[in-house]
């Protein structure tokens, strides 16, 4: 085989990795929102998408691997929104990344990096319990209404509104 060869199989096998890989994750970040909505029973028309990397386009509606990007600090981000009611929607930031076949997962940037077994169901309620909590304390510590909708965010390092 020539070195050229050698290369370029080393390529494809990098990527096949890479694919594998992204959607592994991808499918766990699924799973993850998939079960914390059923977790909190949530409608399924309250529970929608928006990418972080970059502005939303206006009208769009996102799928999962829309709003979903690889961050710098090697975790998958996506922006899980939810519709408390037509005027307040709530912004979550979900990241997941797995390494030597653990999969390690943070809401954000306020809740710690922790190991999370997915087939573990304490694990998963306590991790949502965290999430849960912090919606709430957004609510209780800083409550400012008014009468047109709005986004919160949770889980960023600054809450801010938009």
């Amino acid at each position: 085989m020539s070195k050229f060869k050698e290369m370029y199989e080393c390529v494809l096998l990098a990527r096949k990795k890479w694919s594998s890989y992204r959607e592994s994750c991808w499918k766990n970040l699924g799973s993850l929102v998939n079960g914390f909505a059923a977790y909190c029973e949530i409608p399924k028309e309250q529970v929608g998408f928006l990418p972080l990397d970059k502005e939303p386009k206006e009208d769009t509606i996102y799928g999962l691997a829309g709003a979903v990007h690889l961050a710098e600090d090697g975790y998958w981000h996506l922006g899980l929104v939810i519709t408390l009611d037509p005027y307040q929607r709530v912004l979550i930031r979900i990241c997941l990344r797995e390494q030597d076949g653990v999969v390690m997962v943070k809401a954000g940037d306020v809740i710690k990096p922790r190991q999370l077994d997915l087939t573990n169901e304490n694990q998963l309620k306590a991790f949502y319990d965290e999430i849960v909590d912090s919606v709430k304390r957004r609510f209780t510590e800083e409550p400012d209404f008014d009468d047109k909708p709005s986004l919160k965010k949770i889980g960023f390092a600054a809450n801010t509104e938009e």
